[in-house]
């Protein structure tokens, strides 16, 4: 596979590889993603119909009114509503915590919640804090500690952003996919490797060329949140498109709404890959805590009371408002759109010992 590509970015890449050989997948898509000057998510606002993918919260306000309650549930439940705060991975825009904080401020006093957000973004920084304002908002990196607080972590749609690294058996032999240059264009190539990325260190049934994913940074992000939940209590609610296997090639590349070549114009436009949920509760159990699902986003929106909050803001709406809540409601939900791509799981602390509303059996 190979592209033309011009960027600045592109040729940083391609000095790389000359200097260093072949590099792995899972720094392509950092550099791609996150170069300090020429990342994707550092230079644009990548969101909407002027951007390149539209989100479940920017289809509707009814996908952050319904988490909200679902978070207050596990605050009430766990009798921490007055220490809890919220913890947003990846928040966008800030959309999504404007929607939950406006479900949630009506049975909650007007409670002022401390909001954490793990954001990378300088210009999504600045539009968190507008949309959030007046509330405070602490951003973090990876690195930042966390406040020794109950918290509600919410993940939509990041673990799909963390950079993968893909391995493929040929012959009995491991061979780890990397990019290189061909004729000075960036290409894929599999080069022998010594490292066993069986699923979670078991040997499992590979066949030769299949492709198995691995998000590096996934094990030591899941363990961190997992301990922060069991030690303070809390919730994470971990939503994403994705599967219970780390096999196949999912890795993909959307601009302007549209797939295009991983390799093509690196910065240009969004990577992404399938989330492999069984690793998420296998690392998550390893804390020793509770992994509920996953399940379909639609099935999970419908036990939460989307139809019947849909069917509430249809009430005064005129004829093409109700038209477009249909339509919210049909992306949201339906097996044909995102109800059954999209998975939805729950990390709780070992002793909660009642079943999270959304997640009781179809």
């Amino acid at each position: 596979m190979a592209a033309d590509q011009d960027t600045a970015l592109c040729q940083l890449i391609k000095s790389r590889i000359m200097a260093e050989g072949p590099i792995a997948l899972d720094e392509f898509m950092a550099l791609a993603l996150s170069h300090p000057e020429h990342g994707y998510y550092m230079t644009r606002d990548h969101f909407g119909l002027k951007g390149d993918f539209i989100t479940a919260p920017e289809i509707s306000q009814m996908f952050g009114e319904l988490i909200g309650l679902w978070s207050l549930d596990q605050m009430q439940g766990q009798g921490i509503a007055d220490q809890a705060g919220f913890f947003e991975l990846g928040p966008g825009r800030g959309t999504l915590m404007a929607d939950i904080l406006r479900a949630i401020t009506p049975f909650s006093q007007n409670r002022n919640w401390p909001l954490h957000m793990l954001e990378i973004s300088p210009a999504l920084k600045d539009q968190q804090i507008a949309r959030l304002s007046p509330r405070a908002i602490q951003h973090h990196d990876e690195a930042s500690p966390w406040p020794n607080i109950p918290l509600i972590f919410i993940a939509n749609e990041f673990f799909d952003a963390l950079p993968i690294r893909q391995w493929m058996r040929r012959q009995g032999q491991w061979c780890e996919r990397k990019v290189t240059l061909v004729d000075n264009q960036l290409s894929l190539s599999l080069e022998a490797s010594d490292s066993n990325p069986s699923p979670h260190g078991e040997s499992g049934d590979v066949r030769d060329d299949q492709i198995i994913e691995d998000a590096p940074a996934l094990p030591a992000i899941v363990a961190r949140i997992s301990r922060h939940v069991q030690q303070f209590g809390g919730a994470a609610l971990i939503i994403d498109y994705g599967k219970a296997n780390p096999f196949g090639d999912t890795l993909q590349a959307v601009r302007d709404h549209k797939p295009v070549d991983i390799l093509d114009s690196p910065g240009e436009a969004d990577l992404s890959a399938w989330v492999d949920f069984a690793a998420i509760k296998h690392h998550a159990e390893e804390q020793d805590i509770q992994a509920i699902g996953p399940i379909g986003q639609g099935e999970f929106l419908k036990q939460l009371g989307l139809y019947q909050r849909a069917e509430q803001l249809s009430l005064d709406a005129d004829p093409k408002t109700r038209r477009l809540i249909a339509a919210a409601v049909d992306r949201l939900s339906s097996p044909a759109q995102m109800g059954t791509l999209f998975q939805v799981m729950a990390l709780l602390p070992a002793n909660a010992n009642s079943e999270p509303p959304g997640f009781s059996s179809p």
